[in-house]
């Protein structure tokens, strides 16, 4: 305690190091535990359900189309539900929306359908009423819902008496049996849950083997492993694969469930924390070297504790008391700042980022903070402690030493750090530059369309009023003749799903001429979408030959298709495409449909910047009756000062109906490579942190150098050095310093950078025009770090340097 309490006082006595010292560990520790606590929520805490790792996702391995993971088919689930062994329970989940309406605004919420057993799996009862029951999924039995505690307390004011009231959905009455636990939430977007029942939208696909569209999920008996899991339905996959020949080459892949949640943020979060952990490193080393050279400016009064009588263990302890009251202090800094960071994460993150509302600074994340702290401390103090316990007292007791210099081994360990402090710089800053650069090359994609001045948003007609495929037509043709007549609206136009964002519906096909075609690409599931006969003038798609769709191309008229310039040369191989026709599923069937190309348009980037031009395929909507669409708006003016007016414009056609994802094309844009945007965010601040953090050290070396020479170039300047000389080798020694880690710093970055070589977009991983800037910025940085005190080494007076000689 005496070595505690006079490390203190000595701390108080020298505000200007210990404020350095906590500043810098607190930044470092701040920007860890801010990392780890999003990583804390992210990947390493469980499902909140019992016995979470029983719980996986069960996907259909389909290698026929090189699609590893893939939803599952009605009938497939019923077969392996039935035939598995080694599960407690199977269910599917089908998320989806509906429009809920009445006790308020007509609404969009997020519905799941879920087959029995659903919560049964999930191992949590309801906070109210009860959970579906396996009878619920019976035809006739079906309108029954679980509401989410967040649409209940929402919606429903957290009424008690919620349970056997009926709400609206989609047109249809449903009562509710059940409120579920605030916390149970699964999937996390749900706002309530429905029987998964093979009626309405979903009548005929409990016969269709080939159609995959349901997710499944299942619970592990007590005492399966995984591995025994995936034998067992591997055995069902192959049975079921020799009985039904849409099943061949046909498996399944078990995954934990929440390896499956988290399966797309995990390399991007561990990226960061990676990044967190060089800044940290770097952190580190400028605090050995603070260490370092308050030890060496301390050796006088070492040496008198050592005359009086102070043993080696007592110098050590002293020392490291020293050092641990640094990391404790730097510790709560750093906790201070990770509850701001985590704060200002959270406010720049993107919006649909869901996971990111669990992040909090938990005991766990405190608990590793303090640890990290500790650690840190002691591996920073640990080298200056031994120093100091061996040194010899005679050199402290015996004034100022011949060279005015510190020794060489604690010179050579002081550049050491610095070295380090910059190689772990170019590795951190190389991964952020070529994140920074991908991030550029993505945001100059031209997505094939034109965004300015286009409103988009997305209508979802219940199927229990718009039953008859002319209810439907006539309902899209009625609402975007209302909004025509608005006033500032250009024109509007509507498609199945809106470019940029998730892929339509797809099938494989088969041509009138299949011999140009191999075996894989007649299996090749290719996307189609319904558009309305404007589409393409309302979003600057540029027709390349033939014509667009037209008013004519109705439900009675021969089925047409536009489809886009990649389809047309991968497909028909120089032919002309117009007049070429292609039915979707068995050409031989007696009710195939014959579609003939009669244009052709240009490429767009359907799903995302980042994907490559693939086959498209466009239907008219008269055509067909989908009942859920995007319409797409372009404006005169700022398209989301229309809204007001569209809300209006649907009213008057049906006022029961809500919008749902209203958003300029601009946002869409910008939202499409907003998750892209956030981690070039963060990694270019932690990097910027480690830039300054290494700046900031091989200023203080070069600082305690020049100060520790003082008396050296004051006998140079006294014996005709001129200062430009001095200004120049204090310059050049500091530089060849830092050269040396910049070059194992490349060296590192070059091996390391393959990491993140599926983060990347158009840029190399050893891009040389990212890492000539990056190793000219630290160059630069280091140059201005090190001129400082050269310059005031040259301006040293030689009369004062040898004053006390």
């Amino acid at each position: 305690m005496n070595d505690v309490r006079y490390a203190l006082r000595r701390l108080r006595r020298s505000p200007g190091f210990t404020a350095t010292a906590v500043l810098t560990l607190g930044l470092g520790l701040g920007a860890t535990a801010a990392i780890f606590a999003v990583v804390h929520a992210v990947l390493l805490r469980p499902l909140p359900f019992p016995h979470p790792d029983r719980l996986v996702m069960v996907w259909m391995h389909n290698p026929r189309q090189n699609i590893e993971r893939d939803v599952s088919s009605y009938p497939n689930f019923l077969d392996w539900r039935r035939l598995n062994t080694t599960f407690e329970h199977l269910v599917g989940v089908a998320e989806g929306s509906a429009n809920l309406t009445g006790d308020g605004d007509p609404e969009v919420i997020r519905r799941v359908r879920v087959s029995a057993g659903f919560f049964p799996m999930l191992g949590v009862a309801p906070s109210l009423g009860r959970a579906l029951l396996p009878d619920d999924n019976v035809p006739g039995n079906h309108q029954v819902v679980v509401l989410s505690d967040g649409l209940w307390r929402r919606r429903y004011g957290a009424d008690p008496a919620i349970v056997g009231r009926t709400i609206m959905l989609n047109g249809e009455s449903f009562t509710v049996v059940g409120v579920a636990a605030r916390n149970s939430t699964f999937p996390a977007s749900a706002d309530l849950w429905v029987p998964l029942s093979p009626t309405g939208d979903l009548a005929g696909l409990d016969e269709l083997r080939t159609a995959y569209w349901l997710p499944l999920v299942g619970r592990l008996r007590a005492g399966v492993t995984r591995e025994q899991a995936q034998a067992d339905m591997s055995n069902v996959a192959r049975g079921l694969e020799e009985q039904y020949p849409g099943n061949r080459g046909i498996g399944v892949l078990l995954e934990p469930l929440h390896a499956s949640l988290v399966r797309d943020v995990r390399p991007a979060l561990l990226l960061v924390f990676g990044a967190v952990g060089f800044v940290l490193l770097i952190v580190s080393a400028n605090m050995a070297n603070l260490l370092l050279a308050r030890g060496t400016a301390r050796t006088h009064e070492l040496g008198v504790r050592a005359a009086l009588g102070a043993g080696r263990r007592h110098v050590l302890r002293h020392a490291l008391a020293e050092s641990l009251a640094l990391g404790l202090a730097g510790s709560f800094a750093g906790v201070l700042l990770a509850y701001w960071t985590v704060g200002v994460v959270k406010g720049v993150a993107p919006p649909d980022l869901e996971w990111l509302g669990d992040v909090r600074m938990s005991p766990t994340v405190l608990g590793f903070t303090f640890a990290i702290a500790l650690a840190t401390s002691l591996a920073c103090g640990v080298p200056s402690a031994i120093r100091a316990s061996r040194g010899d007292p005679r050199q402290g007791l015996g004034g100022t030493t011949r060279g005015g210099t510190p020794g060489r081994t604690t010179g050579r360990l002081q550049r050491s750090l610095v070295a380090a402090q910059f190689g772990l710089a170019v590795v951190l800053l190389a991964g952020a530059g070529l994140m920074i650069r991908s991030f550029v090359r993505l945001s100059a994609v031209d997505p094939g369309f034109e965004v300015a001045r286009t409103l988009t948003f997305r209508v979802s007609l219940p199927g229990q009023r718009y039953r008859d495929p002319a209810a439907v037509r006539a309902f899209y043709t009625a609402f975007l003749t209302e909004l025509r007549a608005v006033p500032g609206v250009e024109s509007a136009d509507a498609i199945t799903d809106l470019l940029l964002g998730r892929l339509p519906g797809s099938s494989s096909i088969s041509l009138d001429d299949e011999s140009a075609r191999s075996e894989a690409e007649r299996q090749l599931p290719i996307p189609y979408d319904f558009v309305t006969p404007g589409f393409f003038e309302t979003l600057g798609i540029p027709l390349r030959h033939g014509r667009h769709f037209e008013s004519s191309d109705d439900a009675e008229a021969p089925r047409v298709a536009i489809v886009n310039e990649m389809f047309a040369s991968r497909f028909f191989h120089g032919r002309d495409p117009l007049g070429q026709r292609f039915t979707f599923g068995n050409p031989e069937a007696t009710d195939a449909q014959w579609y003939e190309v009669v244009g052709v348009v240009a490429n767009t980037r359907r799903s995302g910047l980042d994907q490559e031009d693939r086959p498209l395929i466009y239907l008219p909507v008269s055509q067909a009756s989908p009942g859920r669409m995007t319409v797409v708006v372009r404006a005169a003016g700022d398209p989301l000062r229309l809204v007001p007016l569209v809300r209006r414009a649907l009213g008057t056609v049906d006022p029961d109906l809500p919008l749902s994802g209203i958003r300029s094309a601009s946002q869409v844009l910008a939202e499409s490579i907003a998750p892209r945007r956030f981690l070039v965010l963060l990694l270019g601040s932690f990097a910027g942190l480690a830039v300054v953090v290494a700046a900031v050290g091989v200023y203080g070396v070069m600082a305690y150098v020049v100060g520790q020479r003082t008396r050296e170039i004051g006998v140079r300047l006294a014996l005709g050095a001129r200062p430009q000389e001095v200004l120049r080798q204090v310059v050049r020694d500091g530089l060849v310093v830092v050269g040396a880690g910049l070059v194992v710093g490349a060296l590192g970055a070059f091996m390391l950078s393959r990491l993140i070589r599926g983060l990347l977009f158009d840029v190399s991983p050893t891009d040389p025009v990212t890492y000539a800037a990056v190793l000219l910025a630290l160059v630069s940085v280091a140059a201005v770090a090190c001129y400082v005190p050269a310059r005031r080494a040259a301006r040293i007076d030689p009369t004062e340097a040898l004053r006390h000689e």
